[in-house]
This record gives C-alpha cells, structure tokens and sequence, in this order.
C-alpha cells in the first residue's frame, strides 16, 4: 500500500511542476504583453486588453490548483503547521 502512495506522491508531484512551468510560462506572456505597451507608452488598446484578462484567468486557475496540489503534497508527507506535532502527528502539551 505504501508503494501506491509513493505513486501518487510521484504523479501529484509529477503535476505540480507542470502547472509552475506553465504558470511561469503565463507570466512572462503577461509580462510581454504589458510591456510592450510601456515601451510604445500607449495605453493598452481592447484586443490587449481581453488577451490578458485570458492571460490572467487561466493564471489565477493555474494558481489555484498549486494551492490545492501544495495542500495535498504536505499533507501526504505528515508535516503539520503544528510546531508542537510528533511524527506520529500528536501533539506534545502539558
């Protein structure tokens, strides 16, 4: 069974590299967009303007998924935001 979570943890890791690939592919898309239309100091026209409201969209979705994918990741692995956690995932209180 632990092999099958190792799997997991392998393909969901697998996953999240391709979403920050693609997250930073994004970004540099917005990136360029906007800057050209620094460098020519215009304002950005509508056509610009709805490329990067897609541009940004699909980042934000990217985004979210990271979130889960890191939520999934951690706790897949036993660690918790408790600084007082065991391993075993207990807590040491008096």
């Amino acid at each position: 069974m632990a092999e099958g979570g190792e799997d997991d943890t392998r393909r969901r890791m697998a996953r999240y590299r391709e979403v920050v690939l693609r997250y930073e592919q994004l970004g540099a898309q917005i990136d360029s967009l906007l800057g050209q239309q620094r460098q020519e100091g215009a304002q950005i026209g509508e056509a610009e303007r709805a490329q990067y409201r897609v541009l940004a969209r699909q980042r934000d979705e990217l985004a979210d998924e990271l979130r889960v994918l890191e939520q999934q990741l951690l706790g897949d692995d036993g660690t918790s935001d408790d600084p007082g956690a065991t391993d075993a995932g207990e807590t040491d209180r008096a």
